[in-house]
């Protein structure tokens, strides 16, 4: 997953999200790049266990796919 298509999915979670947190952190990471975006996601991804629905089943399971990838 690119730099980019990480930031599409912050978009997407400021735009659809309720939680402030999430929020917050989408917001700040799309002003990242590197290593410090990636780190981002952990953040986005803890404070997105309320949300729920299709949507975010699909934008979770790509963000997780991300975090995935450090370890490979």
């Amino acid at each position: 997953m690119s730099e980019l298509e990480i930031k599409k999915e912050f978009v997407k979670i400021v735009k659809l999200v309720k939680d402030p947190y999430a929020v917050a952190f989408a917001q700040a990471g799309l002003l990242l790049s590197g290593t410090s975006l990636r780190v981002q996601v952990r953040y986005v991804l803890n404070n997105l266990q309320m949300w729920r629905g299709k949507e975010a089943r699909k934008t979770k399971h790509k963000l997780k796919l991300e975090l995935s990838k450090e370890w490979l």
